[in-house]
This record gives structure tokens, sequence and C-alpha cells, in this order.
């Protein structure tokens, strides 16, 4: 005898099989898309520099990014030796990610005990408040990290849960470290201590 379709049994098989394919597709896509948000947050903070640098070299004026730890914003002031009240650029950091703290080469203050104090590699670590990076008319700044932390799962590939930038002010060439404090401060000593024009 002939048959013309498939069985109940058939269908739901096929039906089953599908479900777990769109299943396995839909899980990999958050994969990508969280480590693709990850990656655009860090783009981002490192675009803001790369843009004030430019501006800075454009206008033919300094000019100033604001990193504004507690609003988790990024503001940028054109013609900072001129006006400094409203910004030209403003940046939200991301609902998924926070820029947890600030190393940036300058003296330290006395609040920073754990700061080295010699006096190729002073540098302020800020934690609260907020951090003006000036740039001169060249593009150049003081050297600079920012520590961003991520919200969200652990241990996705290329990119764990916190991640320093580090830019070095000279050059504005900006590196990304996986959290490693230890390795970040003697990175971050040598640039401040290798680079003195830098700052």
């Amino acid at each position: 005898m002939r048959r013309d379709g498939f069985t109940l049994v058939e269908m739901l098989a096929v039906v089953a099989v599908l479900g777990l394919l769109a299943g396995a597709v839909a899980w990999s896509a958050a994969g990508n898309v969280r480590r693709g948000s990850r990656r655009e947050a860090l783009d981002r903070v490192i675009h803001a520099d790369r843009m004030a640098r430019l501006e800075a070299r454009r206008l033919g004026k300094g000019c100033l990014l604001k990193f504004d730890l507690s609003t988790q914003r990024i503001s940028a002031f054109g013609g900072v030796y001129t006006v400094r009240k409203h910004p030209s650029r403003v940046l939200n950091v991301g609902p998924t990610c926070r820029i947890e703290r600030i190393w940036i080469a300058g003296r330290a203050q006395e609040s920073d005990a754990n700061v080295p104090q010699s006096p190729q590699t002073k540098w302020k670590r800020v934690r609260s408040g907020s951090v003006n990076v000036e740039f001169s008319t060249a593009g150049r700044s003081v050297s600079y990290a920012a520590k961003v932390v991520f919200d969200g799962q652990a241990g996705e590939e290329g990119l764990g849960d916190e991640v320093w930038v580090v830019f070095s002010g000279l050059t504005g060439q900006a590196t990304t470290i996986e959290d490693d404090d230890r390795k970040i401060e003697k990175l971050f000593a040598t640039v401040v201590a290798g680079r003195p024009d830098a700052h």
C-alpha cells in the first residue's frame, strides 16, 4: 500500500530536530552579539580618545576629554583653553559595561597610598568622580589607562569581564589587556617612564 504523506511521529521528529537546530543557532548568535557588544564598547572608548586627538590637531587648539565615573559619560570639550562649559560630544559608556577606574600620569595624590613615588613613574589612580585628560594642539596628552568592566556572563572567548585600555600619550596608541593589575601596572609604568615627553 502506498503512503502519500508523513505520519504524525515523523512530523514531530522533524519539528524536534528543527527546534534543536534553531536553539543552537540562537545560542551561537547570542554569544557573538555579546562579544560584539564588548568589542563595540571598547571601540567607543578608543574612538573618543582618537576623536579628541584629531579635533585638537584640526582646530589647532587644545581640547579635553572628561571621564565622569559617576555618570559613566565621556565628554569632549573643544578649545579647552578658552571654553569648557559645553561639551561638543557626549558618549555614554553603555548599559552593559562601566569604566571602573582611570590611571593617569601626573603627580600622585596623598590619598593614593599605593602609587609609586619615583619621579619617573608617578601617576594617579582614580576610582570615583571625574578625570580630565587634556590634549595639546599636536594631539598629545598624558599617558592614561581606563579599566572597563563588563556585566554579564564570564568566560567569553576573546574578551574577559575586565579589560584595561592603555593610551600612550605621545602617539595615542591604544592597547587592550585582560585584567591583570600587576601586568597593567608594569606596562603603565613603562609607558609613563619610557615616554617622558608624552606628559
